[in-house]
């Protein structure tokens, strides 16, 4: 099973990134800097052409809305499945279900990270994600 399925972010169609399209101008009245763009799925595209300081304040943004709306969660999670489907590459041969477990490391991983400090945040969700994978903490 892919890591997006996983996360319920391989299309924009499913729920969670349904319900986060939905309420993307209603974070931004709250967290005006997700106000980049106007349409969520507009997003990674500005990420890939920003700054890491505007990439960072954005995540940022996102992981204090997070705190409160669970739909952020899975914006983040969907911004960050790149890198995990790389960490799952890597990690292939500890678990014959390892998207799973990356998935479910990096929901978690998020669902905790608070924004603070707002620097390097997507690299130390993932950084997180990878040392809870670590072989001696997975288990068929």
């Amino acid at each position: 099973m892919s890591l997006a399925i996983c996360l319920g972010v391989d299309t924009h169609e499913r729920p969670p990134m349904r319900r986060a399209r939905d309420h993307w101008h209603d974070w931004g009245r709250t967290e005006p800097g997700l106000l980049v763009v106007s349409d969520l799925l507009d997003l990674p595209r500005w990420l890939g052409q920003t700054a890491p300081e505007g990439r960072d304040a954005v995540l940022a943004a996102l992981a204090r809305t997070a705190e409160h709306d669970v739909g952020a969660v899975s914006v983040i999670t969907w911004l960050l499945v790149p890198g995990a489907v790389n960490l799952a590459r890597q990690l292939a041969d500890l678990s014959p279900d390892i998207d799973a477990l990356v998935a479910g490391q990096l929901w978690l991983t998020v669902r905790s990270y608070r924004g603070d400090p707002p620097r390097r945040v997507a690299a130390t969700g993932s950084w997180a994600a990878r040392s809870r994978c670590r072989p001696d903490r997975v288990r068929d």
